[in-house]
């Protein structure tokens, strides 16, 4: 089971339980060679968390997307404590995130 573990610095009185995300299957084929992935959401950068089989991955095996809605598996087969291959079919992504703020314009606060 995931959950968010490190929280940013956010004022509680604008975050409500509606933005935060668990457990969410995001789109992307698991095929052994895909290493991008989308979020439904928009997520507030730092707080997306990328767990394989139930697994939590490193921050150093994804890299967020400028979109903040996106993220790759970065791929180390040199070295045994990173990802080695893309996941596949029979493998569980799942992510946990906080969602970003809209104000207008302005998209992360």
């Amino acid at each position: 089971m995931s959950c968010i573990t490190r929280l940013p610095q956010i004022d509680p009185s604008i975050l409500k339980i509606d933005d935060i995300v668990l457990n969410e299957i995001p789109s992307g084929l698991l095929n052994g060679v895909n290493t991008f992935f989308q979020t439904t959401n928009e997520f507030r950068s730092g707080t997306l968390e990328v767990y394989l089989d139930g697994r939590k991955l490193s921050e150093n095996d994804f890299s967020e997307g400028g979109d903040l809605q996106s993220f790759s598996l970065i791929i180390d087969a040199s070295d045994f404590s990173r990802l080695s291959s893309p996941p596949c079919n029979d493998e569980e992504l799942r992510v946990s995130y906080i969602k970003a703020v809209k104000k207008g314009c302005i998209t992360n606060i």
